[in-house]
């Protein structure tokens, strides 16, 4: 009877023991084919850029460059660069890659850089960042919130299930579910899918359906209206008001609007057309919804730009009243008053100095660290009227790492030509996004700092003009 008592137990022993192994063996299992899905997803990555590179989409350039930053990279400078790259070096040819992305910061290309490098082989990167640090992202060496959504199988993955539970949840389902959260969720799914290389109208169209799901949820149109703003300024200005329509006291959505108008001016006024009426229709709405627009930062670079001079003070300080502190708004209302004729340009510049956030230089040492294993060259530019003097002196010891100022050459600039001349607003309070002529000083004070090292890698006879 013991016996048999034992040779149960051990059964029983034996039994979980085998259990455990399987749970380990499933588990392990599971990690293995989700690490060889994102190296099979990297390595396809690879696969497309050497297709790019044998099709002509490097070109088998000489020189490589990949520019990371914002929305004052994205659509901006790297173009004009590559121009006079290629005006300065005649004899060899250049590649010059965009990875801005708008609203971004600093943490994002901190997590990112590492498959940009490993995308495009560059021999050097331009970093130009850190305006949208102030959204509270932990910097280089603390704790990573949301670092796994960075691997591309957690993005597909995501996206898959997202997919597949529309087939698995019926209409009632989903409808009973709260409208604004789902559809919150719903739309950080398509801003990934943007992010991974979907085209925007795809999205645009899905966000359509959406608001045919949820038709009394503003946040579908907002979003149609900020991804069409500059692209279709009549779907985009459609989208608005049917979410102005739903949502009436959501001031945000005026400012929206009003930046769809700008934009339009400011694409009209390149292409050498009359920009005056879309510039009344948003002077228009700003100054009809003054009382819940006025505490919204972009009210007063709009009104600024407009030349409501009044007004945009009015915002400005009602701004200064919640953030007392905020360098950016003090300079801003500093270039009013300069433009305005009441200010020196000297006063202009001597706004409470600039110190770059504490996390914008841990970030830019933690990118810098991931350029410098790969074997690239590091180069650290200044906003346009923001020296780089703080940067660098914040930075260790590095120097093998190229700054650019953008300080005294915009400063200079500005004095002579106008503020106008050269920004198209003034989103940051000193300096705003470029114009052709701010992006082409822009892309010439690089070129200035990055010269002497494409020369020091092509030894050769002297090169093209200055």
């Amino acid at each position: 009877m013991r016996g048999r008592l034992r040779r149960k137990k051990s059964r029983n022993k034996s039994g979980g023991k085998n259990l455990l192994r399987k749970v380990l063996s499933v588990l392990a299992g599971t990690v293995f084919v989700l690490l060889l899905l994102e190296a099979g997803i990297r390595f396809g990555s690879i696969l497309h850029r050497k297709f790019l590179e044998l099709t002509g989409g490097r070109g088998g350039a000489d020189y490589t460059i990949l520019c990371l930053g914002d929305s004052m990279t994205y659509g901006q400078y790297p173009g004009f660069l590559k121009k006079q790259l290629s005006k300065k070096f005649p004899e060899l040819s250049f590649y010059v890659i965009d990875r801005g992305r708008a609203a971004t910061n600093t943490a994002y290309i901190l997590d990112n850089v590492s498959g940009f490098l490993t995308e495009f082989n560059p021999d050097a990167v331009i970093l130009m960042g850190g305006i949208n640090d102030a959204r509270g992202d932990l910097a280089y060496g603390g704790l990573k919130i949301g670092r796994l959504s960075s691997l591309r199988v957690i993005r597909l993955l995501r996206l898959v299930i997202y997919h597949l539970s529309n087939g698995f949840f019926s209409p009632d389902e989903a409808q009973a579910a709260e409208g604004a959260g789902v559809c919150i969720e719903k739309i950080d799914i398509m801003l990934e899918e943007i992010e991974l290389g979907r085209g925007i109208a795809g999205v645009v169209e899905e966000l359509e359906e959406l608001s045919e799901e949820y038709p009394d949820c503003a946040l579908p149109h907002k979003f149609i209206g900020g991804l069409m703003a500059g692209r279709d300024t009549l779907r985009a200005e459609r989208a608005l008001r049917k979410a102005l329509e739903l949502s009436p006291e959501q001031p945000d959505l005026y400012t929206d609007l009003a930046y769809v108008y700008m934009k339009e001016a400011d694409n009209l006024a390149r292409e050498g057309e009359d920009p005056y009426p879309f510039r009344e229709k948003a002077r228009r709405i700003l100054i009809e919804n003054f009382e819940k627009v006025m505490h919204i930062q972009e009210t007063g670079g709009m009104l600024l730009k407009l030349k409501e001079y009044d007004a945009a003070e009015k915002a400005l300080k009602k701004q200064l009243e919640r953030t007392p502190e905020n360098r950016e708004l003090k300079r801003r209302l500093a270039l009013l008053r300069f433009e305005a004729g009441e200010r020196s340009i000297d006063e202009l510049y001597g706004i409470g100095g600039y110190e770059p956030k504490r996390e914008t230089i841990l970030n830019f040492i933690g990118i810098h660290e991931r350029i410098s294993l790969f074997g690239a060259k590091t180069v650290i530019s200044s906003y346009p009227n923001r020296p780089v003097a703080p940067i660098r002196e914040s930075f260790p010891y590095a120097p093998e790492v190229i700054f650019v100022s953008n300080f005294e050459t915009f400063r200079e600039a500005v004095a002579r030509k106008g503020y106008r001349e050269y920004f198209i607003d003034s989103f940051a309070g000193d300096f705003g996004h470029c114009t052709r002529r701010g992006n082409r000083l822009l892309a010439s004070n690089i070129l200035k700092a990055l010269a002497p090292e494409i020369r020091a890698a092509f030894p050769g006879p002297p090169s093209g003009s200055e």
